[in-house]
């Protein structure tokens, strides 16, 4: 689980990510950007501080060992669907990406 970047992961969005690598495969989760749409520290507000924002179009670049030079494939999964997204050639840096699943194979 993360929020923005790190070491192993830079992110420009708001919301938290998950990755999990499992049977040589990332999976990847993105959740929606959060806005604040009032001062969330004013006491006196009352009602809808913030909203998610699950249009969010945002990069993320995945720096994970073992991960870092290849082709790879990315599908977004949707209703558990696989449904082809992206093919990357060299790297995982800069991944047009918006909230949702997605798998990330790297082929041999």
């Amino acid at each position: 689980m993360g929020y923005g970047s790190s070491s192993l992961v830079k992110y420009n969005g708001t919301g938290l990510y998950f990755i999990k690598e499992e049977s040589g495969k990332l999976l990847l989760t993105i959740l929606p950007d959060v806005e604040h749409i009032k001062n969330q520290w004013d006491s006196r507000q009352e009602g809808i501080i913030t909203q998610l924002n699950y249009q969010a179009n945002n990069k993320i670049t995945i720096l994970l060992k073992g991960w870092n030079k290849g082709n790879y494939s990315i599908y977004r999964v949707e209703e558990g669907v696989s449904i082809p997204y992206l093919h990357r050639n060299k790297d995982l840096v800069n991944i047009p990406i918006h909230p949702g699943k997605y798998i990330i194979i790297k082929e041999f």
